[in-house]
C-alpha cells in the first residue's frame, strides 16, 4: 500500500512507525539510525529543532511526492493523503462532498506554516495537520 495512506495513519498517531522502502531508503541515503527516527516520530507533537530528523521528514515527503522537486509543499497531494482519511472515517456513511469539505478544512489552517528548512516546515506542516486531525469528528 502506497506510503500515503500509512502517513495518514502515522498523523493521526493510530499505528507504531510503518516503514516503506521510500523511508527506508532516506534512512540509508542520510545515514540515519531507524530507532531514533521512529522514536522522535512517536513525540506529539514531533520536535522541530532536530535536525536529522527535519532532514529524514524532507527526504520521506519528497519520496512521497508531499514536496514537489521545485522544494514547495504539495498541498494537493496532502489533501488527497487527508481527503483518504476523512473518507475511511466516515465509513458506510460516505458522502465525497462533505469529505472534500472537511479535508478542505482540516488543511487550510496549515497552508501558512514555515520553517527555517524545508524538513522543518514539513515537520511543522505535519504537526498542525496532526492536531487538526486530532480534533477531527466526523
Amino acid at each position: 500500500m502506497k506510503c500515503l495512506i500509512v502517513c495518514f495513519v502515522v498523523l493521526v498517531g493510530a499505528l507504531a512507525f510503518d516503514w516503506d522502502s521510500d523511508e527506508l531508503k532516506c534512512v540509508e541515503e542520510l545515514g540515519t539510525d531507524k530507532a531514533t527516527i521512529e522514536r522522535i516520530g512517536d513525540r506529539k507533537p514531533m520536535p522541530i529543532d532536530n535536525q536529522k530528523f527535519n532532514e529524514f521528514t524532507e527526504c520521506s515527503w519528497k519520496k512521497q511526492g508531499l514536496i514537489k522537486k521545485d522544494g514547495t509543499i504539495n498541498w494537493d497531494e496532502i489533501h488527497e493523503v487527508i481527503l483518504g482519511g476523512v473518507e475511511e472515517k466516515q465509513g458506510r456513511n460516505k458522502n465525497k462532498q462533505a469529505a472534500e469539505n472537511a479535508a478542505r478544512r482540516l488543511v487550510n489552517p496549515c497552508r501558512n506554516i514555515t520553517g527555517t528548512t524545508r524538513g522543518q516546515t514539513a515537520v511543522k506542516i505535519h504537526n498542525c495537520l496532526d492536531n487538526q486531525l486530532r480534533n477531527y469528528r466526523p
